[in-house]
């Protein structure tokens, strides 16, 4: 007798703790925020990537030689003393109109969520 009156209590609490972790807490919301941090740990992770890229250009900016070649290279800038000189294409040469590259259009592919996030949506009765 006294046997299974513990067996049941065991059991009865084992429903309860069941019942609170998956009902009352919030479970979902710990998940989705575990999600949320491991996307922006990700997104911290290129940004910090692409701030390295950039003081990298910065400093490279900061040279003479680099600002040197860029005025001469995209603002035809020469020193004093120096003469420009700018060739032309001959008229053979000039592509058409026709022969110029056409854009591609690039359409947008939407993820289809996997089984368990599927699974977790159906199940998520309480928000």
């Amino acid at each position: 007798m006294r046997v299974s009156r513990l067996l049941i209590g065991l059991v009865v609490s084992a429903v309860v703790a069941a019942a609170l972790a998956f009902g009352v807490f919030p479970t979902r919301a710990y998940l989705d925020q575990r999600d949320e941090l491991a996307t922006s740990a990700r997104r911290v992770e290129v940004l910090e990537t692409s701030a390295a890229a950039l003081q990298q250009r910065v400093d490279e900016l900061d040279t003479d030689a680099e600002i040197e070649r860029l005025a001469r290279e995209q603002h035809n800038l020469i020193r004093p003393g120096e003469e420009a000189f700018a060739l032309l294409p001959s008229a053979a040469t000039a592509a058409e109109p026709d022969d110029l590259p056409k854009p591609t259009l690039k359409v947008p592919v939407r993820e289809e969520p996997n089984l368990w996030q599927r699974i977790r949506d159906r199940l998520n009765f309480w928000d």
